[in-house]
C-alpha cells in the first residue's frame, strides 16, 4: 500500500482522489467536516502526535508533504521541517 501524509494540509481537495496514492492522511490541528472517502483519511491532531499514531498503527510513510512551514504561517510552536518531525 503506498501511503501520502500531508502535514499542516488545510482543507480536503476532491483532486486528492486522483493522486496515485492508496491512502492519504491529511494531518491538520485545527478542526474540519468529516471526509467521507475510502482513500484520503483526515487527522485532527498535531503533526508529532501523528508521526506517534503512525508507528503506533504500523503505517508506512511513502510520500510526506509539507507545503506549510507552520511555525511562522500556522502559528504553532515548531517547524514542521525540524529534526523533531522529519
Amino acid at each position: 500500500m503506498r501511503t501520502l501524509v500531508y502535514l499542516a494540509s488545510g482543507g480536503y481537495d476532491e483532486f486528492y482522489e486522483t493522486l496515485p496514492y492508496d491512502r492519504i492522511y491529511l494531518v491538520s490541528a485545527e478542526p474540519r467536516r468529516r471526509i467521507h472517502s475510502d482513500k484520503v483519511v483526515y487527522l485532527n491532531m498535531d503533526a508529532l502526535d501523528s508521526i506517534e499514531y503512525f508507528k503506533k498503527n504500523d503505517i508506512r510513510i511513502d510520500c510526506l508533504v509539507t507545503l506549510r512551514e507552520s511555525q511562522g504561517e500556522g502559528g504553532f510552536r515548531y517547524n514542521l521541517c525540524s529534526d523533531a518531525v522529519i
